[in-house]
């Protein structure tokens, strides 16, 4: 290779170098920009959310409760968000559920006291006391059926079936003699009472092949909501489930439409028995304590079979179908239900109080119970 060959060769190589290097000098630079550009977005992000919300982490303060299960420690606070749709601060009564301070007992007798028991839709920690389901029935029922003189409480626990709430209704409700027991039964109703959690009362299956009710543990507590420092953070967490939650949702939504057109039949839940067995004991102490009982269901009817299994276990129980009631009426369920989150939203309390008055409006001999 001649000397000038080899010179022109050095300097190809130097300038193709000097470009390679010009290059990564940008990537660097854009990659900088872009890191210097998520940084700003999450301090304003995070300025913003500490500014406008109150609290990112929620704070349940428990308390195992002998022979009922878990409930909430009386005289404390109930913090509840999604870290997108809602923030409450909620007061725990003395008995241990979010909810008013009990009526005296002579009130509640003297009234159409109605007693209102479920899960976490019940406890309904993502809307303010005033917007609950059992405090708006009060407010409709004093303004359409004043003769009534209704008045309502309410019990409940996330994560419970009836298996677990027939304890609040022996240790709590039974007290203030309700004339009326609502139970509102969900979907997930059917697992809780056969798969209940150990901190909670559930229906099992004896040895010999009869059922029974399994009391708490009561050396078992739920685990306590674990939540980030930053708000930025935990905002970003709960947009990422909720994509991964609305998707899971769509597929479900999606199989039970395909099936419906199929028209394959499904066969009842497997824990149809257990919901038999513990909607059974409340028909039971419901006619010991000469109370009337009706189910609200919440959004089985979308689900044929799940709505026949409900209807199967509750026997001579009166089914009020809140889906029904809505579609009559031109509303949705994602009308009553938060943008991120299954819950009742206020409307959603509001119109689940109306179905109710409608059932009162039509059954008004069951105030004159327990007199």
């Amino acid at each position: 290779m001649t000397r000038s060959r080899a010179r022109l060769l050095a300097a190809i190589i130097q300038t193709r170098q000097a470009r390679y290097a010009h290059v990564l000098r940008l990537i660097a630079w854009n990659l900088s920009l872009a890191a210097i550009g998520a940084a700003a977005i999450a301090a304003i992000g995070e300025g913003y959310l500490r500014a406008t919300k109150p609290f990112m982490t929620p704070s349940y303060p428990y308390v195992n409760v002998p022979g009922v299960g878990t409930l909430y420690k009386p005289g404390a606070v109930v913090r509840n968000t999604n870290k997108l749709d809602f923030w409450t601060t909620t007061p725990v009564n003395r008995w241990g559920f979010p909810d008013r301070e009990p009526l005296p007992i002579s009130r509640a007798e003297e009234s159409c006291h109605i007693a209102v028991i479920g899960d976490s839709f019940v406890a309904a920690l993502e809307v303010p006391i005033a917007a609950k389901m059992h405090v708006q029935l009060e407010q409709l029922a004093a303004s359409e059926l004043p003769h009534l003189d209704v008045t309502a409480s309410a019990y409940g626990r996330g994560d419970t079936g009836q298996a677990a709430q027939l304890a609040y209704y022996d240790k709590y409700a039974a007290r203030l003699k309700p004339k009326l027991v609502v139970l509102v039964f969900i979907l997930n109703d059917f697992a809780n009472n056969y798969w209940g959690l150990r901190w909670q009362t559930r229906v099992v299956e004896a040895a010999d092949g009869t059922l029974k009710l399994l009391p708490p543990d009561p050396e078992s507590m739920p685990p306590l909501p674990r939540g980030r420092r930053s708000f930025f953070l935990a905002w970003l967490d709960a947009k990422n489930q909720t994509i991964v939650t609305n998707s899971f949702r769509r597929r479900a939504e999606a199989r039970i439409r395909n099936r419906a057109r199929r028209e394959r039949p499904a066969s009842p839940p497997a824990n149809l028995h257990a919901t038999h067995f513990a909607l059974r004991q409340f028909a039971v102490r419901a006619e010991r304590d000469n109370v009337s009982l009706v189910i609200l269901s919440e959004r089985l009817s979308h689900v044929p079979h799940y709505a026949r299994a409900l209807r199967s276990a509750a026997g001579d129980i009166p089914v009020v179908a809140f889906h029904d009631y809505e579609r009559a009426r031109g509303r949705t369920h994602r009308d009553r239900r938060w943008d991120h989150d299954e819950h009742w939203n206020p409307d959603g309390h509001r119109w689940a109080a109306q179905a109710v008055l409608e059932y009162l409006r039509t059954n008004q001999t069951v105030c004159r119970r327990q007199a």
